[in-house]
């Protein structure tokens, strides 16, 4: 009877341990969900501000179509500022 005890025992510890590795597997999920979820509402404000910012620039692109200079620095600005939301 006490190595079948021991057996017991045994299986128990490990049975335990099964327990311990599905709940740090559980909560290893639940982190990386919230990450996932932090990330894409961090990307949904980038792009919200690189919109508003790009039809801002626009607009003023077209109020001075008149003069070169500024219509060239103003497409420079827009093209790297598309490049910074990509």
């Amino acid at each position: 009877m006490d190595s079948f005890e021991k057996l017991i025992k045994a299986f128990e510890k490990e049975e335990m341990k099964l327990k311990n590795i599905q709940k740090k597997e559980e909560k290893k999920k639940a982190t990386r969900k919230l990450k996932i979820v932090l990330a894409k509402a961090n990307d949904s404000v980038v792009r919200a501000a690189v919109k508003r910012a790009d039809y801002t620039l626009e607009r003023t692109q077209k109020e001075n179509a008149s003069n070169g200079i500024i219509v060239a620095r103003i497409k420079k600005i827009r093209s790297e500022l598309r490049q910074l939301g990509s």
